[in-house]
């Protein structure tokens, strides 16, 4: 079997942390969201957030990263993967 290297690409990531300002930003970057909740006593509250992924309609828990590729595609990744395999770059 030949082995191969993973090539490196950079990625936008946010961690989705349920709050109407982050939810602005992924707007803002071309995530189209199916479904959401809000709260009125929580104003700044945004939950259940469903949007369209790579795999089709998904959910995210709070602390995944919301991750868009290379091709503008969105995805969601759970915190322990994005670390094992990212790291910040500059600029």
């Amino acid at each position: 079997m030949t082995k191969y290297r993973k090539k490196p690409i950079v990625v936008e990531a946010v961690i989705w942390d349920e709050t109407v300002d982050t939810f602005n930003e992924l707007q803002d970057k071309g995530l189209v969201y199916g479904s959401f909740e809000g709260h009125g006593n929580r104003p700044d509250w945004v939950g259940n957030l469903r949007f369209k992924s790579t795999d089709g309609w998904t959910g995210v828990a709070k602390g995944e990263y919301i991750v868009k590729g290379p091709r503008g595609e969105f995805y969601r990744c759970r915190p322990e993967v994005f670390t094992a395999n990212h790291e910040a770059v500059e600029g």
